[in-house]
Parts: structure tokens; sequence; C-alpha cells
């Protein structure tokens, strides 16, 4: 298949599209943009300084930008796809048998992890799941599901029934 040469090729005119040295603008509007573009473009390079000189500052406190980046990224996207994100890849660190060992419980931190999967599993029902915790010595802490939820209080009740201890005596 033979190539066309630049100037052989008929392309539909776009709409709209001013072409260079159009005089359709006003000397007024073209100082307008250029001053805009200036001024913009000084605000770019400000802030870049700004924020190089940030990052030695999030070193030097000893803290790794690649987290604070990781951080802002997150920040665009919905609550729920962050968590699933987490929750498959804690699994599967768990399934390869990465040497967690200690996992820190949400903000207070480290928590023993049990040998059970804490994960939530769908189809599995949570007092069943309880009830197989409290066989392995599991403690209520290690309830994978949200406060107050229905399959908490499930999971707890099925714990409360293996051991026959309610929480408030353990």
């Amino acid at each position: 298949m033979a190539k066309h040469k630049p100037e052989e090729r008929k392309r539909p005119a776009r709409l709209g599209k001013r072409e260079p040295g159009d005089d359709n603008v006003t000397e007024a509007t073209k100082r307008e943009m250029t001053n805009e573009a200036v001024l913009l473009d000084a605000q770019v390079k400000t802030a870049t300084a700004a924020l190089r000189n940030h990052w030695k500052r999030v070193k030097s406190v000893g803290m790794n930008p690649a987290d604070i980046r990781w951080y802002i990224q997150q920040m665009a996207r919905p609550v729920s796809e962050i968590d699933e994100e987490m929750r498959r890849r804690h699994r599967l660190a768990w399934l390869m048998g990465l040497p967690i060992g200690q996992q820190l419980d949400m903000f207070s931190g480290p928590a023993q992890v049990s040998q059970i999967n804490t994960a939530p599993q769908s189809g599995i029902d949570p007092y069943e799941q309880g009830r197989d915790a409290a066989k392995t010595g599991a403690s209520w802490d290690t309830c994978p599901y949200i406060e107050n939820s229905p399959q908490r209080i499930a999971w707890l009740q099925g714990h409360d029934d293996e051991t026959g201890i309610p929480p408030e005596a353990a």
C-alpha cells in the first residue's frame, strides 16, 4: 500500500480551528491570553519549586514521599474501591505466606492475627465463622466485620455460643 505525501492527503477541515496568522483575533484578546499564560507559567514554576522543597522536608523528617503521593492519588478514588484493593492485596499476601506476622490494628498499634481467615467471605455464614474462630482460640477482636453490622453480631454470637463465655467475662 503506497503512502501518501502529506500534501496529497485530503482531510476534512476542522470547524472552529484557527490557523496561524488568522486575523479574526483582536489585539486585546491576544494581549489578554498572552498575559494570562505568562502569569500561569510563573505560578506553575513557583508551585513546582515549593513542592520540590516540600518533598525535601518530607524526607528530612523520615517520611517516604511515595506514601504521600499514593495518598494524593487515592483521594480521587471511591472509598469502596480502595477498601476492595486493600483487602485483595492483604488476602494475596496471606495466601502466599508472606511473613507478615503482626498486623496493625487500624490506628491502635499491633494486634496478633489469628490463624483463621479473617477476611469476610461471601456465601459463608458469619455465625459459623465465629464458631470456627472460637475453636481456634481467636478472640472477639479478630472479628472481621464492621461494628454494629448484622454480620458482626452473628459472628460474635457464634463465637459466644462456642466458648460459652460472654465478652464482658473474657
